[in-house]
């Protein structure tokens, strides 16, 4: 199998189908033909999330024709993000931390691509990272602003896969920067500041965030990140929610009605809920022993939540609750 006459290298931290967009641009071809051409008589590329869960013959194949290793296109899909965001991948459904795109055909109903407009502006060729995708990563620790997760001119999501459709007499498409549905260049979005509730917490996020974007080793590991998803999930729980909500709301002196339960799973929500949500669930792990005894003190939530639909715990985390019993709570709070 011979390599394609061109060839460049994905840039750092792209995302698979950034990579492969940009590989038929570089030789010429619309992508659609390129899929066709290159991959014929396999299954169409775009009706589902390759950076999600890629065909391992799509690894292989482009392996041989770019001269790169396939751990190294391994490493541009969300997969490889298994043993450091979360534990277990899932194929389908709610995959933790991992925004999903709602594919229809070969159309994005879901919010699920982020962007950060300085560095699409930035970029000598504008390319989208692999971290755009992660549901906690809600700002740009390099920029100091707020993601978008759509684009702002018509609302539509992102879907740079799809510039080139519809125009036949265009052969060297558009950059990935233009919105596919109203062609708006999504590089002169607005800049959003990031708002911040507490400042040692917020340090806290934000080192999680710059460890994300900028280097391959998290300031948390996977347990500690899967204790910060049960605490969005418990502040998005229809039970468990608005306590929470409210009480932090007024501990914090923040903004009345600043945000409520979304009652959907965190990764499903639009990136100002998130960026609330992960927030208040970084205020409690900060401290989060002494956080939970003021949380069920204050009567704001019952620790046999804590562990409500929790599966694979971490013992030192299920052990603390496990000592919250009714025979023991009373002793606890008083130490």
């Amino acid at each position: 199998m011979s390599l394609f006459p061109v060839h460049p290298k994905p840039h750092r931290d792209e995302v698979l189908t950034s990579w492969v967009i940009r590989l038929a641009k570089a030789n010429g071809l619309k992508l659609q033909a390129f899929s066709r051409i290159v991959f014929e008589g396999s299954a169409d590329l775009w009706n589902r999330d390759i950076d999600r869960k890629p065909y391992d013959w799509l690894l292989t194949e482009l392996a041989a024709r770019t001269n790169c290793s396939k751990t190294e296109i391994y490493n541009l899909t969300l997969q490889s993000y298994k043993g450091k965001l979360f534990s277990h991948f899932h194929e389908v459904g709610v995959l933790k931390w991992i925004l999903p795109l709602n594919i229809y055909h070969r159309k994005r109903k879901g919010f699920g691509q982020q962007y950060c407009s300085q560095c699409l502006k930035e970029d000598k060729e504008p390319y989208f990272r692999k971290h755009w995708r992660v549901a906690l990563n809600t700002f740009c620790v390099k920029h100091n602003i707020m993601y978008r997760d759509r684009c702002p001119n018509c609302g539509y999501p992102v879907m740079f896969h799809r510039n080139e459709l519809g125009k036949p007499r265009m052969f060297d498409g558009p950059k990935m920067c233009f919105c596919t549905t109203c062609e708006y260049d999504l590089r002169n979005s607005k800049k959003q500041n990031v708002k911040i509730f507490e400042n040692e917490s917020f340090e806290m996020f934000s080192e999680l965030l710059s460890s994300l974007q900028n280097s391959e080793k998290l300031s948390l590991d996977v347990e500690y990140l899967a204790v910060l998803r049960q605490f969005c999930k418990l502040i998005n729980s229809k039970v468990t929610g608005y306590k929470i909500c409210d009480y932090l709301i007024k501990h914090l002196s923040l903004t009345k009605k600043l945000i409520s339960p979304s009652y959907m799973p965190f990764e499903n929500s639009e990136v100002l809920h998130r960026h609330y949500t992960i927030q208040m669930a970084t205020w409690i792990l900060y401290d989060w022993k002494l956080r939970l005894k003021l949380l069920n003190r204050n009567k704001v939530i019952r620790f046999n939540y804590l562990a409500k639909d929790f599966s694979n715990p971490p013992e030192w985390y299920f052990s603390f609750i496990e000592a919250f019993n009714r025979n023991r709570v009373n002793l606890i709070l008083n130490n």
